[in-house]
């Protein structure tokens, strides 16, 4: 299974960064998951939280897991291996992709686990399922030409990519830097409000996570909310 983080993507490379990857702790971030790795591979780029979903109704999770994502977007163990499902029916699912900071995704179509199942959400829009109520933004971003990821900037978790208004993934991390100081900067973190993935907490200047998300809902419309598609 594949998968792209778009906040963690280095066109230059055509891969993701895994500059956090030294930071990433050995429990998982999902607390519903609960599980702790012995070790953090090397070519991890974060956690994320797989689920299979009811073939008859997508919006039922049946099993999650909580896995690695490496440079490539491949969906791994913690010793680097592929992906392992364990504990559930044979059968078919549907497949949905959750990060702690990105608009989670739940894919198109059903995968049988009687066969090698195999998923690639990074090379076509369709392979993901798309909300048609959902009007102001695809599934997932398209990061280059033909290479699709998850939307960054969901810091609080909440199904919503907002900049402005009740909810704000804005005002999340000028919380976390404290909001009669903008200008202050937590380095060295592993933490959701680091919107864009490069280890620190930043509301102003280069690298602004504030930034990040401005870019993603645009400049010059930050009332825009970009949501979620994943059926609840």
């Amino acid at each position: 299974m594949q998968v792209i983080l778009a906040a963690a993507w280095n066109d230059a490379n055509n891969n993701m960064d895994k500059t956090i990857n030294s930071r990433i702790p050995l429990a998982d971030p999902y607390t519903e998951v609960d599980v702790t790795a012995s070790s953090i591979p090397a070519d991890a780029v974060d956690w994320v939280k797989v689920e299979l979903r009811n073939s008859g109704n997508h919006a039922t999770v049946t099993n999650t897991y909580a896995k690695f994502v490496d440079q490539d977007g491949q969906i791994i163990e913690e010793d680097g291996s592929n992906m392992k499902i364990t504990g559930a029916l044979l059968g078919s699912y549907y497949v949905a992709v959750h990060h702690r900071n990105h608009l989670g995704i739940v894919s198109a179509s059903t995968v049988n686990l009687s066969e090698t199942p195999s998923v690639n959400f990074t090379n076509s829009l369709a392979n993901a399922w798309d909300d048609a109520t959902v009007t102001t933004n695809d599934a997932m971003k398209e990061v280059e030409s033909g290479t699709f990821g998850l939307w960054e900037g969901d810091v609080n978790d909440d199904g919503f990519i907002k900049y402005n208004g009740s909810g704000a993934d804005r005002v999340a991390i000028l919380t976390a830097v404290g909001s009669s100081t903008p200008g202050n900067i937590t380095a060295d973190t592993y933490s959701a409000n680091d919107a864009n993935m490069d280890g620190s907490i930043k509301y102003n200047g280069s690298a602004a996570d504030r930034v990040t998300i401005l870019t993603v809902v645009g400049s010059s419309t930050p009332g825009t909310i970009y949501t979620e598609h994943i059926p609840e």
